[in-house]
Formats: C-alpha cells, structure tokens, sequence
C-alpha cells in the first residue's frame, strides 16, 4: 500500500502556520518580527525558521480539517504510512505530527530549504520513488506534486487538477479553502 503524504497548511489544517506565526510573533515580539523579516528579506525558508522560534504554536489547538484528518486516521488503522510535507518550518510540522499520532515521515523546510512546490516533489520522489505515493494538497504550488503522486487528494476546487495531465490519475476531491463569505464573517463587520 502506498504511502498517504498529507500537505499541512490548508490541508490537514484549516490555516497556514506561516501566517499564525506572524501574527503570534507580533504579539509576542513585534520587534523581533520585524528585525526577522528584514534580516531574511527573500529566504522564505529562514524567516519561517525565525518566526517558529519566535513564536512557537500549540499545534494541538490549530483548526484541523476533519475530512483530511479522518482520513489519516483510517489510513493509520488499514496499516498505511501516513507522512506530512510543509513548506512550514520543521519544528512546527514536527508539533502537528506529535499532536495528532501521526508517527510516519517529516518532509518541512529547515531554514536552508523552503520545501514548495518542485523542491517538495523533488524529496518526496526520492523517499518514495515516482508515483510511489498518494498526495493530499489544496494549492496550484500543489499541481508539481501531483504530478509525481499516484493520486490526487484535493482539498478546495477539483479544478486544481482538471487537466488532461491527470486523466490517468484517481482523485479524491474534499471542499476546503475560503470563500469571500467565510471571509466577511470572519472580519465580524456586524460587530464594528
């Protein structure tokens, strides 16, 4: 049975870990932030080290997509290796493993390598081979992976992966991502 690698922000979590950091970090040490976006001006990899170290997250109160995380758990119980791979930095990955029993394969940035798109795909082909894996995502950046995965989980719009490439692939479509009015309520304007 192949391996079920399962992307991390807006996959198996409802959020990115890059954003809660930020906003974490602002609270915790603004000028800290700030002293760390500039200092890794353009290494995505680096500033989401920084910002982990900053502010590290309880990942055991991120919002958790419950489709995606059941099917972890009824991949774990059929005895399949279940793995996360995030451009997110590798202590906070490694948090979300922890706090969800997810026991199988780390693939995150480390602050040398920001683990996205290509780079992602690259590492993932040379653990498991090609297409020697099945994939979870919910970006377009995700279209590089699916390109070397057995089949395709979506998370958000199937449109990700309507395309003749993936004709040949099985794909497991769950809703996800935001809508314009998850993104009005959110901003609460009946309490302004």
């Amino acid at each position: 049975m192949k391996p079920l690698v399962l992307d991390v922000d807006g996959t198996f979590l409802k959020t990115d870990m890059l954003y809660e950091t930020f906003w974490a970090g602002l609270g915790r040490d603004p000028f800290g932030v700030a002293w760390a976006i500039v200092r890794t001006f353009g290494d995505r990899a680096a500033l989401k080290s920084e910002l982990a170290r900053i502010a590290p997250l309880r990942a055991d109160l991120l919002p958790v997509h419950p489709e995606v995380k059941a099917l972890a758990v009824e991949s774990f119980r059929a005895g399949r290796e279940v793995a996360l791979a995030s451009a997110s930095d590798r202590t906070l990955v490694q948090g979300v493993a922890d706090a969800h029993g997810i026991s199988g394969q780390i693939f995150a940035s480390d602050g040398q390598v920001n683990l996205s798109g290509s780079a992602k795909a690259e590492a993932l082909v040379a653990a498991y081979g090609e297409r020697g894996f099945d994939y979870a995502g919910n970006t377009a950046a995700d279209r590089a992976v699916w390109d070397h995965a057995d089949r395709a989980v979506v998370v958000g719009p199937e449109t990700l992966v309507r395309d003749p490439a993936y004709a040949d692939r099985e794909i497991q479509a769950y809703e996800g991502g935001w809508s314009h009015r998850d993104l009005l309520r959110a901003l609460r304007p009946h309490q302004w």
